[in-house]
């Protein structure tokens, strides 16, 4: 459990340090808990509203990942004025959902009472919030330590108390989706069976390909039900465990994101080496996107030597991976698709290519033909639409292409046409072959392990686009789906 402490006095010789230090040290002696501190004095969060629409105070946004993180809190305050102070309210108030549902308890100072009417003060303000009371408060009476018995009672109650938040489907979306049609719930902890394993998500992943799914169409996978929890890749602690092989302290992928908390069956739990690369990397490049990008353009739209390829969606999790592999296979030329200036020059100089087109400034088939006058030989498809046709036009005789994805039709409530000019493959004996990931799980050793050393020596650059908290990942799926990303659109729990 990831406990955070909360000093809420800034007053010069305040008691709150001491405090903090005896829960502090009576914590640390608990296996299984994580402990960080944060000193308002040292938070410096403004006392002004920013206007509205306006950016998020630098501060403000600094600390939000801290207490997104945390799992259970406990508050140190002092009793001024028969209430607590202001610097805590100011702090609470410029947050809201990195509050929900997780459990709350008080560590109180000041005078006879040891700070009891600050605590009554906060308790319904942290209701409001919808955070959950962790039992009665620890009391410095007179300044004076509990008992050690004290400390033991309170993180007892913190650790009953601890919730699972998981983002649901509310309704399925028409159209673009939106922020409505998802909802965060409050669930109790799951429990373990045999052969399964409690895993605390520390990680998760977003991805374009969900959007099918919360659709009631059968495809390849099931659709998201209604009411029910999302989910997808993510990486996590194991914290509890049936598994001898799985001990507790492992660190795993598995399909169950979009929740804080997941109970895993043995054969779906993956363990990883967090020292090998950091754990979200195996979401990233060591994961399915960095397998995706492989498995096309070396075996269904295999690079050759002298080739030129061009990529779509390439400031996307698999195009950024997808530059840089082409480019190590022998391509002669790599070119790329993204939107807006800014991303189609990263292609260049960050990852790999040598051309960066943007496809909002014009049109992609000639800004395509201005870049390969030659043809192409290669094209990895993430978008669809516009893309494939300029890509298909612009394909050589014996011209591959491997399609991911088709972003661009994700949102479609009506069927989307295929390419006019499909059958101009046939006049070019070039071949266009689908790609499912799912279908070549057997190939990640051979990925990882080539992977893991590029990584190592520099030679593969990777980059991660971050959301702090689960209440988060909705606005972060919606940011993806309209390329508001460069690499891996990732959650951090």
């Amino acid at each position: 459990m990831r406990v955070t402490i909360i000093i809420g006095s800034v007053r010069q010789g305040r008691f709150g340090p001491t405090a903090a230090k005896w829960i502090q040290e009576r914590a640390g002696r608990r296996s299984g808990l994580e402990v960080d501190v944060i000193d308002l004095a040292e938070a410096w969060l403004p006392t002004v509203l920013p206007e509205e629409g306006g950016p998020e105070p630098p501060a403000v946004r600094d600390l939000r990942p801290w207490l997104a993180r945390a799992e259970a809190f406990v508050i140190v305050t002092p009793e001024y004025n028969h209430s607590y102070p202001a610097s805590l309210k100011n702090a609470i108030d410029w947050y809201r959902e990195e509050w929900r549902g997780k459990p709350v308890a008080f560590v109180a100072y000041g005078g006879e009472s040891g700070g009891r009417r600050a605590v009554e003060h906060l308790e319904p303000v942290f209701a409001c919030l919808g955070a959950v009371r962790a039992g009665e408060p620890v009391l410095f009476r007179n300044h004076e330590n509990p008992e050690d018995s004290e400390a033991e009672r309170l993180l007892d109650t913190l650790e009953e108390n601890v919730m699972n938040r998981e983002i649901r489907l509310a309704v399925r979306p028409s159209g673009e989706p939106e922020l409505r049609d998802f909802e965060l719930a409050t669930t109790d902890v799951p429990r373990i069976g045999e052969g399964q394993v409690l895993v605390r998500n520390t990680w998760m992943s977003v991805d374009p390909y969900m959007r099918g799914r919360m659709d009631d169409v059968e495809s390849y996978i099931p659709p998201f039900q209604i009411g029910q929890p999302l989910d997808g890749s993510a990486v996590g602690e194991v914290v509890d465990s049936r598994v001898p092989e799985i001990p507790v302290g492992a660190t795993v992928v598995h399909f169950l994101g979009w929740r804080e908390y997941a109970v895993v069956d043995a054969a779906q739990a993956t363990v990883v080496d967090p020292y090998l690369a950091p754990e979200e990397a195996y979401l990233g490049a060591l994961g399915t996107t960095g397998l995706t990008a492989y498995v096309s353009l070396t075996e269904v739209a295999p690079v050759r030597p002298g080739d030129t390829v061009f990529i779509s969606s390439a400031a996307g999790a698999v195009g950024s991976v997808a530059g840089q592999l082409a480019r190590k296979l022998g391509a002669a030329r790599v070119i790329g698709s993204a939107g807006g200036p800014f991303k189609a020059k990263r292609l260049v100089t960050d990852f790999g290519y040598d051309v960066g087109i943007d496809y909002r400034a014009g049109s992609v088939a000639e800004q395509l033909a201005q870049a390969a006058p030659d043809g192409i030989d290669v094209y990895l498809d993430n978008v669809g639409g516009d893309h494939l046709v300029a890509a298909i036009d612009a394909l050589k005789v014996g011209g591959r292409i491997a399609m991911v994805g088709a972003i661009s039709a994700y949102n479609a409530t009506e069927p989307v046409p295929g390419p006019a000019n499909l059958f101009s493959l046939a006049h070019k004996s070039a071949t266009l072959r689908g790609m499912l990931v799912s279908h070549y799980l057997d190939r990640f050793p051979e990925w990882i392990g080539k992977a893991a050393g590029w990584l190592a020596d520099g030679s593969l650059r990777t980059e991660s686009t971050v959301a702090e908290g689960i209440e988060r990942a909705p606005q972060a799926f919606l940011d993806v789906l309209g390329g508001g990303n460069v690499g891996k659109m990732l959650v951090r729990l």
